[in-house]
């Protein structure tokens, strides 16, 4: 009775070690095998990051509660779950799963870790943590007992696979401005961009019939979950740039660069399991000294593009 009281107030605890496994390695098949030191040199350790298609070691160590009592396991099971949650109405979406596990009972009676392999995982998309929605990667594991479970939780991130897109120079441009006050055009020097890309682009001042205040070019974010009529609509400021230095003549072309290297955002998705997008626009915004303020917006498209074989 005592042990039973012990473990419901200090049950032991489970942890995770999740790896990449080297692909130039010959690991075997070794789901619910306990990890070995000699096969450290087949695994990389823990990256920043998983890429499309890697395969994961996941070590699950358990731990026993105080007084080192026996863990009478009935089950262990491991879960991967690729998850959209909408933190809006909290509904959670769950686009990728595989399960593994072990279902013979087993005493354990010190320290143990055993090994699950999850082989050429996809990652569709980037993991997000967006206002209206986000996207997880997580290792759920679960171990069953005769007297309750523990249960643990480890996410991951990963990024999606690189797409095959040509793109092209095509210059992009926009008019925008305010009748007979102020007129403005901004090019820019594609349409589509790599996320590795630096966006070069220039404002021109076409006529000024006014005192402006503020020029300013921002890079948006704009992230959207619809369901049927229900829909909502996020927009997040990436970077802003001030491009106003002194007074402006009729005219006059200031350029402007974005380095997209450093921002570290996800690619441009039009469609995440039907009902959420992620994607960009660049924003002009002017205000002069009447206090008129306008703007207008280039949509662009910036993805994670594959690079040809050298």
């Amino acid at each position: 009775m005592m042990n039973y009281f012990i473990q419901k107030i200090n049950p032991g605890t489970l942890d995770i070690v999740v790896r990449k496994i080297n692909p130039n390695s010959d690991q075997d098949e070794q789901n619910g095998q306990e990890n070995q030191q000699s096969q450290k040199e087949n695994f990389v350790e823990e990256p920043p990051f998983f890429a499309d298609s890697d395969s994961l070691s996941c070590d699950i160590t358990v731990r026993l509660p105080i007084h080192h009592i026996p863990i009478h396991q009935k089950r262990l099971k491991i879960k991967f779950l690729g998850i959209i949650t909408n933190l809006i109405d909290g509904n959670v979406t769950v686009f990728s799963k595989d399960v593994k596990k072990i279902d013979e009972p087993l005493t354990i009676t010190k320290t143990r870790t055993f090994n699950f392999d999850f082989n050429n995982v996809k990652f569709p998309y980037d993991t997000f943590h967006g206002h209206l929605f986000k996207i997880t990667y997580e290792i759920f594991t679960r171990l069953e007992r005769s007297n309750g479970s523990m249960t643990e939780t480890k996410e991951i991130t990963a990024r999606s696979a690189p797409v095959h897109l040509s793109i092209n120079n095509r210059i992009k441009k926009i008019a925008m401005g305010l009748s007979g006050v102020i007129g403005v055009e901004c090019s820019l020097n594609k349409e589509e961009y790599d996320l590795t890309d630096t966006i070069v682009g220039s404002v021109k001042f076409l006529f000024v019939n006014a005192v402006i205040v503020s020029a300013r070019v921002a890079l948006i974010q704009l992230e959207r979950w619809q369901h049927t009529v229900l829909g909502q609509e996020n927009a997040r400021t990436i970077t802003d740039i001030e491009i106003l230095d002194g007074d402006i003549l009729k005219g006059e072309q200031v350029p402007f660069r974005i380095f997209l290297k450093k921002l570290e955002i996800p690619p441009t998705c039009e469609s995440i399991e039907s009902f959420y997008s992620i994607k960009y626009v660049l924003r002009i915004f002017v205000r002069s000294t009447t206090n008129h303020e306008f703007f207008g917006s280039l949509p662009i498209g910036i993805h994670r593009i594959s690079k040809p074989d050298a």
